[in-house]
């Protein structure tokens, strides 16, 4: 599993989709929404 913080912004966003669309690893994605 791979936990990517920040998700809500471009460059966290980007991250998790490029690795959800290319990786079998869950992904867990947390942002503060501050």
């Amino acid at each position: 599993m791979i936990v990517v913080t920040g998700s809500a912004g471009l460059i966290g966003f980007t991250f998790a989709s490029d690795w959800f669309g290319s990786c079998d690893e869950p992904v867990l994605s947390l942002d503060a929404l501050s």
